[in-house]
């Protein structure tokens, strides 16, 4: 969908109805593919309540800032789920290259970069 510039993705599902998640369609594929991830994330991490569910994620410092708990679950969920640790070590030692695997995994150089500096196998 087209959203406003501010928001990067939402994900909606209430108690009986199934979830809907709305990414940016001007968005690239890598920045669709971790916004969908982020936001089964926080679908995840509420399984099991009989609660609604909703979040609308920000594209601003605060969301970047790793601050809040609930976008740090959900983005590491998107890390783990898009780059899993395993695959990344073993394909870091084949590779030693950020830039090929944000190209292998289909992610941007960022959330690689990030990725891999949280895993210890860059600085």
């Amino acid at each position: 969908a087209r959203l406003p510039t501010s928001i990067s993705g939402a994900i909606h599902k209430a108690v009986g109805e199934d979830a809907i998640i709305v990414v940016e369609e001007s968005d690239s594929v890598a920045r669709k593919r971790f916004t969908i991830a982020h936001e089964l994330g926080h679908y995840i991490h509420r399984a099991g309540s009989d609660q609604d569910v909703g979040y609308v994620d920000y594209r601003d410092e605060l969301a970047t800032a790793g601050k809040n708990p609930e976008e740090v679950l959900a983005n590491s969920f998107a890390a783990n789920l898009l780059m899993p640790l395993d695959l990344t070590r073993s394909l870091w030692d084949e590779y030693k290259s950020e830039m090929a695997l944000a190209k292998r995994f289909v992610v941007s150089l960022d959330a690689m970069t990030f990725r891999l500096k949280n895993v210890g196998l860059i600085k």
